[in-house]
């Protein structure tokens, strides 16, 4: 194949390689495939070099994005259009290629940046690999900050099945495990295709042969020396999570009796289930309405949780006026009914809850789903039987942001509340789940999902999936999860501006030593 379209194959690689797909070796040698497209030969660099790579970084990212995501292009060209009637299906196809052409423009700023150095540290092997890491994470950083900034579907996605290597998100964060997949594609780069004299070609791809299996081989004995999933010197307690199985269509036509009685329904599950835990949480806006406010639903709930003698976890949507909305979480208990302080999501979803820069995306203003919100004023965490919980609502759990704000709020394990209702593909719902395993390595807590057609699960502080519901299913998970004040001495987001600060200085450093070296023209062995 000419290496010109080798982004082509990389994209579908690398896609294949994420959650859901389960490909996950392709991580380690789809990039390389790019970063071989990228190679200028003996072309000069110009502008005309520079607009080539950046349309092959466009193209890569659109491919990438295109099957990663693929999954969302049902959802807003057939199934939301359906139940909200708010804009035609043709808008929503319209709405998918915006948004990967969007997220695709920064693999071609990764590709343009990545040609302006090449080649004054592509004969420095080591300083050429840690660069085309940093380099990356400098990518996904950019990625995922600003009101549109959406940091999801990372190529460290690919490896929350190596259990071993996520380890390193404990320390470093996600943002390590992107700059050791950098790191790695780039070194296969190098041995594959670098080397001019074909004579050490063979010996080259050894050698790079044995860089993977020394990952494999690293990786497994990792997963042997993680301690076991509940420690001796640990408290355990036992916590619910409703799988409702209650579809878009009936939340938005629901009158507040049928809301009221399919709750009342969800509650035969805890007769099957292994006793009371200490809480059940529901799946994100479980009640299209302000709960506290509308009289026959509070008490119904209040008399739900004395007979049960259970705490709820409600999501629900709250209005504080005419103007102030919340995708909000309330708790009910026995003594107190539904309670008056809340969570409201603080990281609001662009243009389906929140519009950002008004004046230039208000033609979009048709995607939201029912209102624009408020972002909630603090991260409210609460306290339920002694232990104090938070509870992230939906995408919050591809923000690290959020879990190291409830940390600061004294929260000892997380449960996200998303409404996953709107996805009909096990890709989609697996890539949404594999969030929660990174979240517990960054924060060191136990870490769950209740969505209402799956994953409904937990994640022990190590990334393990120590029990979850299969997808699209109605159920209650009771799920053990424990408390240990000795899992780890600190995590990453006891640290995370100095963790990141030290990226991007490394990033710096690297680059200044590359534009003070004199670089050396490329003299690839294949022109092919």
């Amino acid at each position: 194949m000419k290496k010109r379209v080798l982004w082509i194959p990389a994209g579908i690689l690398m896609a294949l390689a994420m959650p859901g797909f389960n490909l996950h070796f392709f991580v380690w040698i789809g990039f390389a495939l790019f970063l071989r497209s990228l190679d200028r030969d003996d072309e000069r660099l110009s502008a005309r070099s520079l607009i080539r790579s950046a349309l092959k970084g466009l193209g890569f990212g659109l491919i990438f994005f295109g099957i990663s995501l693929h999954w969302f292009l049902p959802t807003f060209a057939h199934y939301v259009p359906e139940v909200l009637q708010s804009f035609p299906p043709f808008m929503g196809v319209i709405v998918f290629v915006l948004l990967i052409l969007v997220e695709a423009l920064f693999y071609a700023v990764f590709a343009v940046l990545y040609t302006l150095f090449r080649s004054r540290i592509a004969h420095r092997p080591a300083l050429f690999c840690l660069f085309t890491g940093l380099l990356l994470f400098f990518t996904e950083w950019l990625r995922g900050i600003g009101p549109m900034g959406f940091p999801g579907y990372r190529f460290s996605d690919g490896l929350v099945n190596m259990g071993g290597l996520t380890q390193l998100a404990a320390f470093g964060g996600t943002e390590a495990l992107v700059i050791l997949v950098g790191v790695v594609n780039a070194a296969v780069y190098r041995m594959g295709w670098m080397n001019p004299a074909p004579a050490k070609l063979k010996r080259s791809w050894v050698f790079a042969s044995v860089l993977l299996l020394s990952l494999y081989a690293f990786d497994s004995f990792l997963q042997i020396s993680i301690p076991p999933v509940y420690p001796e010197n640990g408290e355990a307690r036992w916590v619910g999570g409703m799988q409702t199985m209650v579809s878009s269509e009936k939340k938005y036509s629901f009158s507040e009796t049928e809301f009221i009685d399919e709750f009342a329904d969800s509650l035969e599950q805890l007769n099957a289930s292994y006793g009371n835990p200490d809480f059940i949480a529901y799946p994100e806006a479980h009640f299209m309405y302000d709960i506290l406010w509308r009289t026959k639903t509070s008490e119904a709930l209040k008399r739900f949780s004395a007979e049960t003698g259970v705490v709820f976890v409600v999501p629900h949507l709250a209005q504080m006026s005419e103007e102030e909305f919340y995708n909000a979480v309330r708790i009910v208990t026995p003594e107190n009914g539904v309670s008056e302080t809340f969570y409201g999501k603080r990281h609001l979803n662009p243009f389906v809850e929140t519009l950002p820069f008004e004046r230039i995306f208000g033609m979009f203003s048709f995607i939201k789903f029912s209102n624009y919100f408020t972002p909630g004023p603090i991260a409210q965490t609460f306290e339920i039987r002694g232990r104090r919980y938070a509870f992230p609502v939906c995408f919050e759990s591809f923000y690290s942001k959020v879990f190291e704000d409830f940390l600061n709020q004294k929260a000892e394990a997380f449960l996200v509340l998303t409404n996953d209702a709107w996805f009909t593909s096990s890709i989609a719902l697996e890539q949404h789940f594999a969030q929660v395993r990174f979240r517990a390595l960054e924060t060191g807590k136990w870490v769950g999902q209740v969505s209402n057609n799956g994953i409904t699960g937990v994640s022990d502080p190590f990334g393990r999936v120590v029990a979850r519901i299969p997808p699209f299913e109605r159920s209650l998970g009771v799920f053990l999860i424990g408390f240990s004040d000795h899992t780890r001495g600190f995590t990453f987001l006891d640290y995370r501006p100095l963790c990141l600060s030290a990226y991007g200085i490394a990033l710096l450093l690297l680059a200044a030593i590359a534009l003070t070296g004199k670089g050396k023209p490329e003299k690839p062995h294949d022109p092919n």
